[in-house]
């Protein structure tokens, strides 16, 4: 682009944001009178939150400092509301509406501002950003300044096109701003996502006109390279942080293993891989794979199909029973194209056939392709299993499982179960000292040590670069204190390694009791990580019971009786959606979960209050009202998320009469612009199906009038389960989760699955896995063809319908 055609584009830029300035500003004083006149809308109030942010971000850009200024002063004021969900105080009211005024002030005062003026020009340097920025005038800005800079640059509004595109394309760095129409942390939440479709630890700046301490804090936990300040006015500081985040990125080459008994072709084939920057070498003996395999991990394996006494199907067979190899691509190279020796070849990463002579470009295509989908399919690997592939590493959804549950069912006793908050002392001199890959190795040592030190009944799991957690069993007050100083005094002892040089560690460390008054997971994360910033403010290398005294006057809480009956009166309810995965395919099917908050917006968890909606009866109003927010939250998605969502609803399991619920759906599915396709599924459990077969099959017939599907859950309890899949024939069952804990150990427990599988396939039914314990039970349910997977462990349940695949 030419001087006067940047220039020309930057002047229209300008132009364009200063005419939307006056809609915009009226959109906020809409809102604003609606939420002081009308009623206090957590809608309204975030629209607002969400266009003063994108003015204190791009004000100053385009000349309007003062604009950006009065935006990033009242989008500190709102962020408290926005967290909280609780109107204002009149005092609170009356500044918010003197500083939104100033705002309106502010717009009419523009200054000239040319960003390039001092730049000379760039030459190409053939390094690709992707940006993400929701604002399409930022976008744009974005993109001129980054043109300029001599980049090739990518922009994105939302963050499924990104990982859309991340699919098929690695970029050199990404840029994401923290707030973004997905949510006021999205930017932040998706750096994880991001660095597992790119199968690399890829440079993320992140940037937003957020300057509060908890999005900084958050993006360092993430693992961001940089946090920029918006409006980024001073383009040699972008330009700078660019250049220091991409020297920090390690581009070691991958690394691929070729098998073959031809000492020439193996050379040869090194050779091309050498020459396309991979890191290459050769195995003549198949026999010594494993060991090989132990020296060093490949990130592909190029294996002959067809060698003297041991074949590459069996070598690749091999492989897939240890589940730290299961995730490693496998391309075949062979003489013949049987369809046979493809299907025997399947594997859960896929595998790939090339026929010799082997053509150079379209090895090296497929070669690329394969090492990208093996790191999504470990991280999907990952994400639904206990452990991590290979360790003895705890995964963090189940961890948080683990704690919700404890969390439920914490009784007032002697001994209780902890929460425990480490946190490595002086983080930043230690990455100074080792560099970013030193202090990477070195956590990573300390997580495994935890990992195989704790003993039996305590988790660990690593929260962030330089924190962890730890869920202890039942303990007295003496015994947990003693537990947390023994294991921070031998964290001090142990000596780390890394290129040769010793390491010594502190840790800050606190632990929080969990009790009755404990009601959600955020509230025993915050309160264990406030013990541990206290502890190292006093100087690390000890440990704090906090708070410092957990004894409560009764009449902080209420009791929790008191609580639901209160929560229910006021219908205190709200929905959050975990997603089901098919990992062949990108279907997206979410079950909807009912949660209840009490009057001080705390989270009632379900192990409580669902017994007592029981216990009174209420159940089927319960049901109906989920069924009705349910459906309202898929009318509310954009087109597409229309064309591919799909919502599984878990009906009362005590419920004798599946009739009510028939005219009620007939009537909320009458005008939803869903009606027609089969977007809602309702879920019965088997031994509600068993006591009431008579009249489920007339149901059953309902509810497909309806375009309505039906889940049989908890399947595999009783003897007659696969009488009652043949008879039923529903459109899914989700296998009861004994089966699937047990099935390793018991013969029994797995011939039962594989009869349940084959009796639901037979008649075109979907089966569906949940609490998978490791990577090498998921590979054995892959291998009975069991393709979708649910649990904690796939994604803890959140307010919107979007799936997020996690290292």
């Amino acid at each position: 682009m030419s001087q006067t055609e940047r220039d020309t584009a930057l002047a229209e830029l300008q132009q364009k944001y200063e005419q939307a300035l006056p809609d915009k500003l009226q959109l906020i004083q809409g809102h604003w009178d609606n939420l002081c006149q009308v009623n206090w809308s957590e809608k309204s109030l975030g629209a607002i939150h969400h266009l003063v942010h994108q003015f204190a971000g791009n004000g100053k850009n385009f000349g309007f400092e003062q604009l950006s200024q009065q935006a990033r002063e009242l989008e500190l004021m709102l962020l408290p509301l926005v967290e909280s969900q609780l109107p204002p105080s009149a005092h609170e009211k009356a500044t918010l509406d003197r500083k939104i005024k100033l705002l309106h002030a502010a717009a009419h005062k523009r200054q000239e501002f040319k960003p390039f003026a001092s730049l000379e020009p760039r030459k190409n340097q053939q390094i690709r950003l992707y940006v993400v920025d929701d604002d399409p005038v930022s976008q744009t800005y974005f993109e001129l300044v980054l043109v300029e800079l001599g980049y090739e640059v990518k922009t994105f509004q939302y963050l499924k096109d990104l990982y859309q595109a991340l699919e098929t394309e690695v970029p050199d760095l990404v840029i994401v701003d923290v707030v973004l129409s997905e949510g006021k942390l999205a930017g932040i939440e998706a750096i994880r996502k991001i660095r597992s479709l790119c199968a690399g630890p890829i440079p993320v700046i992140v940037i937003s006109a957020r300057t509060d301490f908890v999005a900084k804090l958050r993006a360092v936990r993430e693992g961001a390279n940089a946090f920029l300040i918006k409006p980024i006015s001073e383009i040699p500081i972008l330009e700078n942080t660019i250049k220091e985040c991409l020297a920090e990125r390690k581009s070691a080459p991958s690394k691929v293993l070729v098998i073959d008994d031809d000492p020439y072709l193996a050379e040869k084939m090194v050779h091309l891989l050498q020459e396309a920057n991979y890191q290459a070498r050769a195995l003549l003996n198949p026999a010594e794979v494993f060991k090989a395999l132990d020296a060093e991990l490949p990130d592909a394996i190029l294996l002959d199909y067809h060698m003297p006494h041991c074949s590459g199907l069996e070598v690749a067979t091999m492989l897939r029973q240890d589940e730290r190899y299961l995730a490693i691509p496998v391309i075949f190279i062979s003489t013949e194209n049987s369809l046979e020796i493809h299907q025997k070849a399947v594997s859960v990463t896929g595998n790939e056939f090339l026929l010799k002579p082997v053509d150079p470009e379209k090895l090296l295509g497929l070669l690329a392709k394969a090492i990208q989908k093996s790191a999504r399919v470990r991280s999907k690997i990952n994400s639904i299993s206990r452990y991590k592939i290979g360790t003895s590493l705890l995964n963090k959804q189940y961890f948080f499982s683990e704690l919700e549950a404890l969390i439920a069912s914490a009784q007032e006793m002697e001994q209780s179960h902890y929460l425990g908050y480490l946190s490595i002392d002086k983080p930043d001199y230690q990455r100074q000292r080792l560099g970013w890959s030193g202090i990477a190795n070195v956590t990573e040592q300390l997580y495994q040590w935890l990992a195989n030190t704790l003993g039996n009944g305590n988790y660990v799991t690593q929260l962030g670069d330089h924190t962890f957690l730890i869920l202890t069993r039942l303990y007295s007050p003496l015994e947990v204190q003693s537990f947390f100083n023994t294991l921070v005094e031998r964290v001090a002892e142990h000596p780390f390694a890394v290129l040769q040089t010793s390491v010594n560690l502190t840790l800050s460390a606190s632990y929080y009791r969990l009790t009755q008054q404990t009601r959600n997971i955020d509230n025993a994360l915050t309160i264990a990580a406030e013990g541990a910033l206290e502890a190292s403010k006093n100087g690390g290398n000890q440990t704090l019971s906090w708070p410092p005294s957990q004894t409560r006057p009764a009449s902080v809480d209420a009791p929790l009786e008191a609580s639901i009956k209160e929560a229910i009166a006021q219908k205190a309810f709200h929905l959050v959606y975990q997603p089901i995965v098919n990992l062949d395919t990108n279907e997206n099917f979410f079950e909807a979960l009912v949660r209840m908050e009490d009057s001080q917006k705390k989270l009632i968890l379900p192990g409580q209050f669902l017994p007592y909606i029981h216990q009174k009866g209420l159940h089927f109003e319960l049901d109906r009202w989920v069924l009705e927010h349910a459906l309202e939250a898929l009318k509310i998605q954009g087109e597409q998320e229309k064309r591919e969502l799909t919502l599984f609803v878990k009906l009362s399991p005590i419920d004798t009469n599946l009739n009510r619920y028939i005219p009620f759906l007939s009537n909320v599915l009458r005008d939803n612009v869903f009606r027609g396709n089969q977007k809602l599924y309702l879920e019965i459990t088997e031994d509600w199906a068993i006591k009431n077969q008579d009249r489920i099959v007339q149901n059953i017939q309902d509810l497909r009038l309806l375009k309505c599907g039906f889940v049989l859950d908890r399947v595999g309890q009783s003897e007659f389960s696969e009488d009652l899949v043949q008879h039923l024939k529903p459109d899914f069952v989700r296998l009861d989760t004994s089966l699937i804990r047990s099935f390793e150990a018991d013969e029994n427990q797995k011939e039962r699955i594989e009869a349940l599988v084959k009796t639901a396939h037979a008649n075109k039914i979907h089966v569906i896995a949940g609490t998978v314990e490791s990577a090498t039970t998921f590979v054995k349910l892959w291998e009975m063809d069991i393709r979708y997977f649910q649990g904690y462990f796939v994604q803890q349940p959140g307010h919107d319908m979007i799936y997020d695949a996690q290292l």
